[in-house]
């Protein structure tokens, strides 16, 4: 009996080393850190500390709202984030009589348009319905606000305006809840009138 316990223990022992020698090769492969951790925020992780691809993070802020009062908003932060983004130009079009087709003049390129799938997943402690006080106050926001993604960033897009937000219920899941963010890219533009004598 001693001899099978003793057996079993070993067997145990050597199991949960071979996990830590799998885990420690293979997660460099599935975890690009060094990705993460450019020029931005060290908080693109889940809940137990491991980075995440995909992640999306809404930095605290804080924001003056229309009628002069100070609001300030917590990180917001989506582990799973699917990112849609569409860019188009703005194509000027003249058609030339007697000719087929166009003459096009390129204007200018137009904003990033960005559409995120996310999750609001609520834990033992807290209800879903929480978190979308946290997106409302964020998302209210009457002025840009920032945001870090791995795929915004390889855009050089790092402050969005908020268009839309749509929440969905979970039939399969009540502490879940989808939501569906609408942004455009912003870029700090300083306009300057030339004084006309």
């Amino acid at each position: 009996m001693a001899v099978f316990k003793q057996l079993t223990a070993n067997a145990v022992e050597l199991s949960i080393r071979a996990k830590g020698i799998i885990t420690s090769l293979v997660q460099p492969l599935l975890f690009n850190v060094q990705a993460l951790q450019r020029d931005t925020p060290d908080r693109f992780s889940d809940f137990f500390g491991t980075p995440v691809l995909g992640s999306m993070l809404f930095p605290r802020g804080a924001y003056i709202d229309l009628v002069g009062n100070t609001i300030a908003y917590p990180d917001l932060n989506f582990n799973e984030a699917i990112v849609e983004v569409n860019k188009t130009n703005n194509i000027e079009s003249t058609p030339l009589p007697g000719r087929d087709g166009t003459i096009k003049e390129y204007i200018s390129a137009s904003d990033y348009q960005i559409t995120v799938n996310a999750l609001l997943v609520g834990d033992g402690e807290q209800s879903p319905y929480d978190l979308v006080t946290t997106c409302n106050s964020v998302f209210s926001a009457t002025q840009a606000i920032e945001v870090y993604n791995d795929l915004l960033i390889a855009l050089d897009v790092t402050t969005v305006v908020i268009q839309s937000v749509t929440y969905r219920q979970n039939q399969a899941f009540s502490n879940v809840l989808g939501v569906t963010i609408t942004m455009t890219s912003d870029k700090n533009v300083n306009l300057e009138e030339n004084a006309t004598t």
